[in-house]
């Protein structure tokens, strides 16, 4: 797991590794993974990133919350080249287009942000049966080990916890109320 939130964890890029493993990549990796993988500008192609969630077919209301709170943690960073090839790579695997694997990325980093709305479209579309309740209260049972030391340390700071409650709010369901009795319990 990626517990540096200013590095991309590249996962699914691994020397001599081949591109096999990128059709089971949703057994190996977790979703948040893959989306820091692809880049923050995979979430602005909306049919690329249903294509890229629907993959993870299983996923729970903790996986849900892990998901959020990663991204959250994980809400700006530099897209560069090696995302940009990344990004390639899986588009060519999910397409079967070679052509997208030949596109020779630019070599400039640029600060991208989440979309947001994007990100909770899919997540509705794809996950409308988890009780978002237990999605809620799941965020209380993520292990430390799975928090970068810094979140743990000194917790999220506000754009974090910005985005982490806008993707939570924008994902649930209209009619779920956010859940304050559980804050105040």
């Amino acid at each position: 797991m990626n517990c540096h939130a200013e590095l991309p964890s590249y996962n699914f890029l691994r020397d001599g590794g081949g591109l096999e493993h990128l059709e089971f990549v949703h057994k190996v990796l977790q979703p948040w993974e893959v989306l820091i993988d692809i880049g923050h500008t995979s979430s602005y192609m909306y049919d690329f990133l249903l294509k890229t969630l629907s993959e993870f077919k299983g996923i729970d209301e903790k996986v849900m919350a892990q998901t959020i709170l990663q991204l959250a943690i994980n809400h700006q960073g530099k897209d560069d080249h090696i995302s940009k090839i990344v990004y390639n790579t899986f588009e060519s695997n999910k397409d079967g287009n070679p052509a997208s694997i030949k596109k020779e990325p630019e070599d400039k980093k640029t600060l991208m942000s989440w979309s947001i709305d994007n990100l909770a479209r899919a997540f509705r579309e794809l996950y409308s049966t988890l009780n978002w309740n237990k999605v809620f209260d799941s965020f209380g049972e993520i292990e430390d080990p799975e928090i970068p030391d810094h979140v743990v340390e000194y917790g999220l700071d506000a754009k974090q916890f910005q985005t982490l409650m806008q993707l939570f709010n924008k994902s649930k369901p209209q009619n779920f109320l956010f859940p304050l009795q559980n804050l105040l319990s």
